[in-house]
Formats: C-alpha cells, structure tokens, sequence
C-alpha cells in the first residue's frame, strides 16, 4: 500500500472523498480495540493457536464472532480509501480471504471442540463477520 503513494499511478478516488477512508479506519481500529481489551479483562489469549479457555459472546462479540479480524479488515479498506488507489483495495480482500480460510476456521474447530453446542448455539445466532 506504501509503494502506491510513490508510483506513477493515477488516483481513482481523490480529495475530499478519499478522506472517508480515514472514517473507516478509526472504526476498524475501534472495534479491534474493544475486542482486545475484553480479551485483556478476562485475561484470555488472543493467539490463534492459543487454546481457547473463554468464550466471549458479550459485546462486539454479539454481533461479530471475529471483531479483531473485522476492525483490521475495515481498517485497511480505509487506508486503501485513503491512498485514493482502489488497487489497494486487494490488500483487505487478501488478508480476509486468509484470516477466513486459514486461521478463523481452525480458531472455530477448537472452540467448537472446547466449548461444543454452546458455541454451536453461539455460531447459529452471531455471524462470522458481520
């Protein structure tokens, strides 16, 4: 994302409008945020392939069943909109495509195996993402 500030490329989304990424990136950092600090409260651990001692269903949890992933994903959609280059735009959609195929669904099938049907009841009312 750094180098297209530097190349010849043309700008697809110019000023003011590419300042509405920087909306989206205090939002992503937020919610990130707000699902770090729960984690830090209840002193659980926040790497993938920790093993899962709570399960958090409060909160940004209540609407996202990976709040973490979800800020970073829309934080980079907002640097992407703040560089004004779309090709940026790839970034966010490699880093979900990873996050969702690679780490959530291994994260899932350990909670699933720590928690059982109270994360598959969990699982049926909260989305993935969003």
């Amino acid at each position: 994302m750094l180098l297209s500030l530097i190349l010849p490329i043309q700008r697809s989304i110019t000023f003011p409008h590419n300042l509405g990424g920087i909306i989206l990136l205090v939002i992503g950092v937020h919610i990130a945020l707000v699902a770090k600090r729960l984690f830090k409260k209840t002193n659980t651990p926040m790497s993938p392939e920790a093993e899962p001692i709570r399960l958090h269903t409060q909160g940004v949890f209540k609407y996202s069943r990976n709040p973490m992933y979800l800020g970073i994903v829309i934080g980079l959609i907002g640097i992407a909109i703040g560089t004004g280059y779309l090709v940026n735009l790839i970034f966010p959609f490699i880093y979900l495509m990873i996050m969702n195929y690679v780490f959530i669904k291994h994260e899932e099938e350990n909670l699933e195996k720590e928690f059982g049907n109270k994360y598959k009841e969990y699982r049926k009312k909260t989305r993935r993402w969003i």
